[in-house]
């Protein structure tokens, strides 16, 4: 194969045509409006959906993750039952983990655990 042919051959390739925009349905006005109000909301930039997860998980997020978990199932929710679950997967991980935490672990699973009872002790009786 000559030179030629090799570069005839290699030129030779795919033709992209965007077709959406004489496809497309017209966007309604609503779609519209509420587009150009997020632009308004953010100043033209584009808007974070979710905040990053942290760097790295630890066990003092784990306790808080589930610590919350607990408070809103007893507060908005009323799920006492499942806040009932949380709660003692905490006491549970309390007793498995004692003497490996640090003082701040500790410290934080302890306030957590005591007020959360507290908590649903006093939801119980409602």
């Amino acid at each position: 194969m000559s030179e030629q042919d090799k570069e005839n051959k290699e030129n030779k390739g795919y033709k992209v045509v965007d077709k959406r925009s004489q496809q497309a349905e017209p966007v309604p006005e609503q779609e519209k409006q509420a587009t150009a109000q997020n632009q308004q909301e953010v100043g033209g930039q584009e808007k974070e959906k979710e905040p990053a997860p942290p760097e790295e998980l630890t066990f003092i997020h784990i306790v808080l993750s589930l610590g919350t978990s607990a408070y809103i199932d007893m507060d908005k929710e009323k799920n006492l039952p499942r806040a009932k679950q949380t709660i003692d997967a905490l006491g549970i991980l309390q007793e498995k983990t004692k003497g490996n935490l640090t003082r701040e672990e500790e410290d934080l699973l302890k306030k957590f655990l005591f007020d959360l009872r507290v908590r649903y002790i006093n939801e119980t009786k409602k």
